[in-house]
């Protein structure tokens, strides 16, 4: 009894401490939906080089670059190609804003918890989603919209898996850098099906793949003048019109949000409130591949022996394994 009251107290500890530390961020710029959070003072004040100011107003210029690349990924993925705007999905539908904490870390990373804060700084209680970034990103980091768009499969599916969730927001990041995504083989064998599972951001490859074979839009943003007619603050912030299979993505999360209610529905789930060990369960493999074969069914219009053969792996290893 000893023992499990003090992992509760601990975990109450945990809990109360991960929110002051970021109520007790003392600054704050906001831009649509975001909301920045960040200070000059303590654990996670800005560096002297990323308090920097130049054009003057007031606004450090680090904390305006993060806060232009989440703007951007958001008019980019939702006004632009169309996917699912997460302040307006069913799961997130009541949230207000998604806070974005500067915060000195080892990592960055994207919650899927609706939270309510109260900062120093501002008096409201607004629901909120919120994304912890490190202090020391460089200028041209791309975190900001890799984060985004976890919050974005995060508004889809309770799936969070990490060989389809790292994977996919990894091939994300290529929407705003020069070139294509990564692309491997797919895989040909049970053996690499199995592999793939355990793979996190180095599957970037597969979908790499994937969007490449079945790209619909020649690899191009619908219309190159679409950057400029959709996206006139900030345009420097995407380095090229290159994006291959979009849609592709699109539909698959989809495809995923449709897995993820019939989970719900199987193993009597809230919809939206699943143990994290249940979002990230093995037991979830299966239905993803489910997801995915659907995918490709709907979407690979010009088929080869790479697709093919994928696509045979995948029907096999879902009858096996059902």
């Amino acid at each position: 009894m000893k023992i499990i009251i003090s992992i509760l107290l601990s975990a109450i500890f945990l809990s109360a401490n991960w929110k002051s530390e970021r109520e007790s961020l003392d600054n704050v710029y906001i831009l649509g939906d975001f909301r920045v959070f960040y200070t000059f003072n303590g654990e996670h004040a800005l560096s002297l080089e990323n308090k920097v100011d130049l054009n003057e107003n007031s606004i450090p210029d680090y904390v305006e670059n993060i806060a232009q690349r989440l703007y951007v990924a958001k008019e980019v993925f939702i006004n632009l190609l169309g996917f699912k705007d997460p302040l307006k999905s069913k799961r997130y539908k009541d949230v207000k804003y998604i806070d974005v904490h500067i915060m000195s870390s080892e990592k960055s990373s994207a919650g899927d918890e609706i939270v309510t804060f109260k900062y120093k700084i501002l008096n409201t209680k607004d629901k909120v989603i919120s994304i912890q970034v490190r202090n020391n990103l460089t200028k041209k980091t791309l975190t900001p919209s890799h984060e985004y768009f976890h919050i974005l499969q995060n508004s889809y599916t309770m799936f969070k898996n990490r060989w389809y969730s790292e994977s996919t927001a990894r091939w994300s990041e290529s929407i705003f850098k020069k070139g294509a995504a990564k692309q491997d083989n797919l895989p040909n064998s049970q053996k690499q099906i199995k592999e793939l599972f355990d793979k996190t951001y180095d599957a970037e490859g597969i979908f790499g793949k994937l969007t490449y074979l079945c790209d619909t839009n020649n690899g191009v943003f619908k219309n190159k003048k679409d950057l400029k007619t959709n996206i006139p603050s900030y345009p420097n912030l995407i380095e090229d019109s290159t994006v291959y299979g979009y849609k592709f993505i699109k539909v698959f999360l989809e495809n995923l949000e449709l897995m993820s209610n019939y989970v719900s529905e199987i193993r009597a789930f809230d919809e939206f409130d699943w143990d994290e060990k249940e979002q990230k369960s093995n037991d979830n493999n299966i239905f993803i591949l489910k997801a995915l074969l659907k995918t490709i069914n709907e979407e690979c219009k010009k088929e080869n022996d790479e697709i093919i053969n994928f696509r045979n792996t995948i029907q096999e290893y879902i009858l096996k394994n059902e």
